[in-house]
């Protein structure tokens, strides 16, 4: 196979003359190794010469030129050949077929038709490489799902969705990119009857549906990506509820609870059918105790039968931070003062941080703190995930503190990260009319007047809930998992060979596996390691009754 190599003109270098070699290799170094990457832009092979000569050729082989592959002519002048592409490519199309590794030498003909050999370079190809961070993004309800991952090289795509990690059921999108050194990220958007389709797949519970990405290069080498699984959201249709002081976009059947007014509004929506599945603002909440002895006396003084005080139930918020008052949330909702106000009051019993951002300079309130909390909480019986936002602000001289702008989306732990996007532009459609915000000023001028800009719309509130969220850590999410998992009293094992992952009772791999794993079919299962997102967040599901 000859090949013509073109090259600009270069000045040939010569070598020292007292050297025994009449060409000398430069480039690529011996021992370099090139990935698929390269058939897109070749590499130039570079030489020096000590004599001159009639003619050069480039030769390639991968069994020590017992039989070469591709020659390359070159203008004895150059002393350099650069690679055509489709030649790049056939060379290492070539070494991948016959395996081994490649090898490429100089040879220069004198004018008396003897040849003379250089040394011979040795050159790796790479092993090809799956896709890389393959994503699943809904941006919200109505809009269209989209799937992107890293092309790494690769050129023509398979997306395949699965009923299981055998993908006893499936179904498959095909995807492709001319130059994967331009296009290093491909993405493509779902129509809805593609998505519908996707969703029939899904297991019970947050067994989920399963997909990977299978990827071929150029040089015709096909990959796969681990088999990664995610939990569809509900089907949602959204709808514009008005009421004339205030508008906001929300889930179609979903049920609207609202209390207060001007500082106290508070509205409440969420899913009759799954009331995990919420959002909330509360414009004010409190008062809460910041010193022991402040509630201390209030509690000796409402016990001796003088004026009652309505939060005297309260909790103790110490230090007086958003931190604090989300860690102290159940006992809030606990108060006999939120039952009253809001019968559906949010709950969020056991309510655990899993991480906090400081919002500083949110409200411009003396004292005032104000962050966005990420956490897990229990209720009826499943554990459910949130994002918060509110800002704590201490009332001087009192032991006492109010919370502010209080608001929160959450849902079933395996459906929030695919939720978060509706549940948090619901939330940022949140409007109140210019006429009640002029009626509140002269109903609370003093409290109202610092709140009332940012409760006009809750956009900014939203735009950093989801920011957060995407910005989140890997730590985080497996931190959030394992206190879902406790919550329920559950541990995660997996299969080695399988890479699918089984939620046992908590206890039962120590107490009752470890014993009998001699006698167990699935001998090799392992606790999931502590740092491993895959194996925590996206790996396939297995039923216990398949351990035996």
């Amino acid at each position: 196979m000859l090949a013509l190599a073109i090259l600009a003109p270069l000045s040939n270098r010569s070598f020292a003359q007292d050297s025994d070699e009449a060409i000398r290799l430069l480039s690529p170094p011996d021992g370099a190794s090139f990935g698929v990457c390269s058939c897109y832009d070749p590499p130039v092979f570079r030489w020096e010469t000590s004599a001159s000569f009639k003619t050069i050729e480039v030769q390639f082989s991968v069994n020590d030129f017992a039989k070469i592959l591709v020659k390359l002519r070159v203008k004895p002048e150059l002393g350099a050949a650069a690679v055509k592409p489709s030649t790049w490519r056939k060379i290492l199309l070539l070494h991948r077929l016959r395996g081994g590794i490649l090898q490429w030498k100089v040879v220069g003909t004198n004018a008396d038709k003897s040849r003379i050999p250089s040394g011979v370079f040795s050159l790796e190809l790479e092993e090809p490489e799956p896709a890389g961070n393959a994503a699943i993004e809904i941006p919200e309800a109505g809009a269209a799902p989209q799937i992107s991952w890293e092309t790494r090289c690769n050129q023509k795509f398979k997306v395949w969705f699965g009923s299981d990690r055998s993908f006893t059921r499936k179904k498959a999108i095909s995807a492709a990119v001319k130059n994967p050194l331009i296009e290093t990220r491909k993405r493509i958007s779902l129509k809805a009857s593609t998505w519908a389709a996707i969703g029939k797949l899904a297991g019970a519970g947050d067994a989920g549906v399963c997909w990977c990405v299978e990827s071929l290069d150029t040089l015709r080498r096909t990959t796969r990506t681990r088999v990664l699984r995610f939990v569809p959201p509900p089907a949602l249709k959204i709808e514009r509820y008005d009421v004339g002081f205030f508008s906001i976009r929300k889930p179609k059947g979903w049920e609207v609870f609202t209390a207060g007014y001007c500082s106290t509004f508070a509205f409440l929506i969420q899913d009759p059918s799954r009331p995990l599945r919420r959002i909330f603002y509360f414009g004010q909440i409190g008062p809460v105790y910041t010193d022991q002895s402040a509630k201390d006396f209030d509690t000796w003084y409402t016990s001796q039968g003088y004026l009652e005080i309505p939060y005297v139930d309260a909790p103790v918020v110490f230090p007086p931070t958003a931190e604090s008052f989300f860690a102290h949330w159940p006992e809030v909702a606990a108060m006999k003062a939120a039952e009253a106000f809001m019968p559906r009051f949010p709950r969020l019993d056991g309510l655990e941080i899993i991480s906090v951002a400081p919002q500083p300079g949110y409200l411009p309130l003396p004292g005032a703190d104000s962050a966005l909390v990420r956490g897990i909480f229990a209720e009826g019986g499943a554990t459910g995930e949130g994002q918060f936002f509110g800002t704590m602000v201490p009332l001087p001289f009192s032991g006492l503190a109010q919370a502010y702008i209080v608001l929160g989306a959450t849902a079933p732990k395996e459906e929030f990260s695919m939720l978060l996007p509706t549940l948090v532009a619901c939330l940022e459609s949140f409007t109140l009319t210019d006429a009640y915000i002029n009626w509140c000023f002269v109903q609370q001028q003093q409290i109202w007047e610092g709140v009332a800009e940012i409760g006009r719309t809750l956009s900014e509130a939203s735009d950093i809930i989801y920011d957060a969220w995407v910005q989140r850590s890997a730590a985080d999410d497996i931190l959030a998992q394992k206190r879902s998992d406790a919550m329920l009293g559950f541990d995660r094992v997996y299969d080695p060979d399988t890479g699918t992952v089984y939620k046992v009772p908590a206890g039962w791999y120590e107490d009752f596996y470890e014993p009998m794993r001699d006698t167990m079919d699935m001998h090799g299962l392992q606790l999931v390691p502590g740092d491993d997102p895959y194996y925590w967040m996206s790996a396939p599901l297995g039923s216990f009754d398949e351990i035996h």
